[in-house]
């Protein structure tokens, strides 16, 4: 193995990241060193480089890439159930695996969590390393494909799951914003439900995929698609709402549709405010935010993966051709989920 390698890194607040050359990471104890297959390139990349790391918290340079899936290189110490060779995404959520909320299984929420890629070392680099309780095993999948998983779907996925074990019943589900997470989350929602998918979005080309991934309405996000939700449901507003957006508009037109009983999960990040009333609430509605997804979450949208249930579109990039595909992911100009697979 090399000694050093090139790395795509944030390198300071106020300073677009860069490919620079470092030292080749080695295990700790607990760890594993990864040859990267597949690093996802995200909305949350794109900030950072617009940005140059923006409101995230800054205390050392690191290597970007949350979304990673690769083969097992070296092991740290203690580390005695894998074996070189295999394959293993690893979550986008570093957690402590010691507090109150990751023995009861929710990572997510964890009180010490971070994510690598976006404040410790990631993927855009040809080895990464990772927490031994990060990774899952990958049977079938292609860590090229199954890198996606490791934020996108696990969001999707645990948004759709919340929304629905929220709500007294599933048979409407509106899906607001369905672009990289929402087009996951239409697959979820077909899988777990018999529920009428509702997608909703500005952009023909992402209803139209909607539309081939199984929804079974696309509606236009104007001003007028909250009214034709109640004309689709005869005016007995949704079960449940996943909004991918978050801004003020949908927040509002989200609660608004959403009968008694019902629930809705934010999982968009617009910076949107949601004014709370009884007048606009309907009774027993319930409005959570969701962010990231357990361990468990993980297992289950590999496995859907590998089983066929959820299917997993990408466009493959060199490493340095990063600027080119956050310049397309910026311009709305990919039709799959961007993943860089081979060093500069």
């Amino acid at each position: 193995m090399p000694e050093s390698m090139t790395a795509y890194r944030a390198l300071g607040p106020g300073r677009a990241p860069e490919l620079v050359s470092i030292p080749r990471p080695a295990p700790g104890p607990g760890q594993v060193l990864l040859r990267v297959g597949g690093a996802g390139v995200c909305g949350t990349d794109l900030e950072v480089v617009r940005t140059g790391v923006g409101g995230l918290p800054f205390t050392k340079p690191f290597t970007l890439g949350h979304e990673n899936a690769g083969w097992v290189e070296d092991l740290g110490a203690g580390v005695e159930d894998l074996q070189p060779g295999q394959a293993v995404v690893v979550s986008a959520i570093q957690f402590c695996g010691a507090c109150d909320h990751c023995a009861a299984g929710h990572e997510n929420h964890c009180r010490s969590l971070s994510c690598r890629g976006l404040a410790e070392d990631g993927g855009f680099a040809p080895y990464m390393v990772a927490d031994r309780r990060q990774l899952v095993e990958l049977a079938t999948l292609q860590p090229k494909h199954a890198a996606p998983l490791a934020d996108a779907g696990l969001s999707a996925y645990h948004a759709v799951s919340n929304a629905v074990g929220h709500a007294d019943r599933a048979e409407t589900i509106a899906l607001i914003g369905v672009g990289g997470l929402g087009g996951f989350a239409v697959q979820y929602a077909k899988a777990l439900t018999q529920a009428q998918v509702i997608a909703v979005d500005r952009s023909e080309q992402r209803l139209r995929i909607a539309r081939d991934l199984g929804a079974d309405h696309a509606l236009d996000a104007d001003e007028h698609w909250g009214k034709r939700v109640t004309e689709l449901t005869r005016g007995r507003g949704v079960d449940a709402v996943v909004d991918f957006v978050g801004s003020d508009e949908t927040l509002r037109t989200a609660v608004g549709n959403t009968r008694g009983r019902g629930a809705v999960v934010v999982c968009g990040r617009g910076g949107g405010v949601l004014p709370f009333s009884r007048a606009l609430v309907e009774p027993g509605v319930v409005v959570m935010s969701s962010r990231g997804g357990t361990m468990r979450d993980l297992e289950h949208v590999v496995r859907m993966a590998e089983s066929g249930v959820a299917r997993v579109e990408i466009e493959e990039f060199a490493l340095n051709d990063i600027p080119k595909a956050i310049g397309l992911l910026r311009e709305g100009g990919l039709t799959g989920r961007a993943v860089v697979t081979s060093p500069a």
